[in-house]
């Protein structure tokens, strides 16, 4: 799975093991070889809160990458160094955000402003549907929308061992 992103980047992916069999290490695996060849260095990766601290931690120990947590404010390392930066999300290398952050609507200015990333990455991206009675795009699938209509990333790969939970149309979405 891992060559085959790479091999085929920029090309959007869905990663759609069931839990446990190693989306995280795909990506992890596809993600460091896209940065060992030079093919990539700005990358956005957008997971829920509750998981950062277990990408960060996987990205140092497994891959041997360093990702910074963009929190709202400043970045952080898996070590507790902080980085004060003007624009954390036009910074170099990998932004790890939470989707509850940066799919705020009071974040999306920010979002859309900052120069184009060589990948993004969604972990549980099964998050990004659409909601209520309206059929209206939530806020995490209304920016992902929103970053490849204004071609902010040529690639985007969704994570998630469940593309449909409520709705066919949810794997369309996707």
């Amino acid at each position: 799975v891992y060559r085959r992103a790479s091999e085929e980047y920029p090309r959007s992916f869905l990663f759609c093991d069931e839990v446990g069999l190693g989306k995280t290490i795909e990506g992890g695996l596809a993600l460091r070889r896209l940065l060992l060849r030079g093919q990539v260095s700005r990358i956005l990766l957008i997971v829920p809160r509750s998981l950062v601290r277990q990408w960060m931690e996987e990205l140092r120990e497994k891959l041997a990458l360093t990702g910074w947590f963009y929190d709202g404010r400043a970045l952080h390392d898996v070590a507790g160094r902080r980085r004060e930066v003007a624009s954390a999300l036009a910074e170099a290398g990998i932004i790890v955000t939470s989707r509850h952050l940066i799919a705020r609507s009071d974040r999306r200015a920010e979002v859309l402003a900052a120069p184009p990333w060589d990948l993004v990455i969604v972990d549980e991206a099964h998050a990004a549907r659409r909601s209520g009675l309206d059929d209206a795009p939530n806020q995490l699938l209304s920016l992902l929308q929103d970053i490849r209509r204004r071609q902010l990333s040529p690639t985007l790969w969704l994570l998630t061992a469940t593309p449909m939970q409520l709705d066919p149309i949810e794997v369309f979405d996707l």
